[in-house]
């Protein structure tokens, strides 16, 4: 519980990229979400691989089907939890990721201008690594460091595009089921979290692997700030 207080409070959530986002104090807000948009894909776009280097270091039957679970609703499974009604709801979150990038403006040609930032490319491969490590530092890094906060850091997301373009829910959703999905999906990784933290050495590894992936995710923020006060009005 102490390690998911320092998740929620960490600067990942409060950064004021997001706050800025939230608020339209970008001179682009069209520009700006475009650009998270596609940056931002180079790290999500491969969550169920991160959601299958955990699976293959847990031993425990009921943990490994908790979180079957929410790479079942990853890949498009609609859980009975989840309240949203819409008709794109069932469908993978990978497609639901790429129907919002085509809807703010995120075509070939833009990817082809707008290479990866740095910061991000390390993101996903530390992101790989320790999710392939340990069960501990796994459940760590995409339980407390990701599926914890993941909600509110969406929200304020959704709430710069809402308030700020004229998408339609049909581009958005995305964010909006992962706003209230990622809330159930948090609860199980801390239960399974509580479970693996038996030792000295897997509170260690569990400690260190939240702590990196939040300050990866902080410096990811730095990076698209800088990017959206560059932009032009």
């Amino acid at each position: 519980r102490g390690l998911e207080a320092y998740a929620r409070s960490h600067y990942a959530l409060t950064h004021p990229y997001l706050s800025r986002m939230a608020n339209g104090d970008f001179p682009d807000m069209v520009g700006a979400i475009r650009d998270f948009a596609h940056q931002y894909s180079y790290y999500s776009s491969h969550f169920t691989e991160y959601l299958r280097c955990v699976l293959d270091t847990l031993k425990n039957p009921v943990h490994v089907e908790d979180l079957l679970e929410n790479l079942e609703e990853e890949e498009g499974r609609l859980l009975p939890d989840i309240t949203i009604e819409h008709p794109k709801a069932s469908m993978s979150h990978a497609d639901l990721y790429d129907d919002f990038k085509r809807s703010i403006g995120v075509d070939a040609a833009y990817e082809a201008r707008n290479p990866p930032v740095d910061t991000v490319l390390k993101w996903r491969k530390t992101m790989l690594a320790i999710c392939a490590s340990d069960s501990a530092a796994g459940v760590g890094a995409i339980g407390l460091g990701t599926e914890t906060i993941v909600p509110q850091v969406y929200q304020q997301i959704l709430t710069g595009i809402v308030s700020h373009t004229d998408m339609h829910q049909d581009d958005y959703i995305f964010f909006e089921i992962h706003a209230e999905c990622d809330i159930q999906h948090s609860e199980d990784l801390i239960s399974i979290a509580s479970d693996l933290v038996d030792t000295a050495e897997s509170r260690r590894s569990m400690r260190n692997a939240t702590a990196r992936v939040l300050n990866m995710r902080s410096r990811f923020w730095d990076d698209l700030l800088a990017r959206a006060c560059r932009m032009p009005a």
